[in-house]
């Protein structure tokens, strides 16, 4: 192919590409009540406000500090909040639950309901954490790049949509910390053990092995 068909070629295909990009923000923003005047305004100076605003969640939405080794893997999942704490854990098929999970004493309050977008972060590397908030490694880190851990109710339903995950790796929800019959804080966390998927508990005043994974969200 000469060079100047394939200049053409490439100017058509950049050419589609923004045409579906355009396709896209003019439907959203006539599913929001937006009409042409608002399109207008992307022209005019108070129009590079709102694109400034827009590349800077862009920015935010890209995975954050990959630069420094972590790995951020989004999800979508429905979360249904209506679900009792048995049927929460049922959900998730397990071949093996802990005891903590027929009690009353971990939190199974769901963040909010419907559907959401839910990451998988990995810093590749061990992480401290403490029963104390404040002096978590692991809750600083996660508030650095601009997450929040999630919970039990969530844990199990990443489970029930993504079961053979956890046979490559253990994920853990920080969010529901509670403590335990033998008094210790411990959280969920989603494992393997022979063939057998699990939802355990794991002491957070451990350091967390650089292979694990921890389901958050964006603040």
């Amino acid at each position: 192919m000469s060079k100047s068909k394939k200049n053409v070629s490439g100017l058509v295909s950049s050419l589609g590409m923004l045409m579906s990009i355009f396709t896209k923000l003019f439907e959203k923003m006539r599913n929001a009540g937006l009409g042409d005047e608002d399109l207008h305004r992307l022209a005019t100076p108070e129009g590079d406000i709102l694109l400034d605003k827009f590349v800077e969640l862009m920015a935010k939405a890209k995975s954050p500090k990959a630069s420094e080794g972590v790995t951020f893997t989004p999800y979508i999942l429905t979360i249904d909040p209506g679900l009792s704490p048995e049927a929460i854990v049922a959900q998730g098929k397990f071949d093996w639950a802990h005891d903590e999970f027929r009690s009353d004493r971990p939190p199974f309050k769901v963040r909010s309901g419907g559907e959401r977008e839910l990451v998988l972060v990995c810093f590749n590397r061990d992480v401290a954490d403490s029963d104390v908030d404040s002096e978590s490694e692991l809750l600083r880190e996660l508030d650095r790049l601009g997450l929040q851990p999630e919970g039990l109710p969530e844990l199990c339903a990443f489970g029930a949509k993504h079961p053979d995950l956890q046979r490559e790796f253990p994920i853990a929800a920080r969010r529901a910390a509670w403590r335990s019959a033998s008094g210790n804080i411990v959280c969920p966390i989603v494992n393997w053990h022979d063939s057998d998927r699990t939802l355990a508990v794991n002491l957070v005043r451990n350091c967390w092995h650089r292979n694990c994974r921890f389901l958050a969200s964006r603040k």
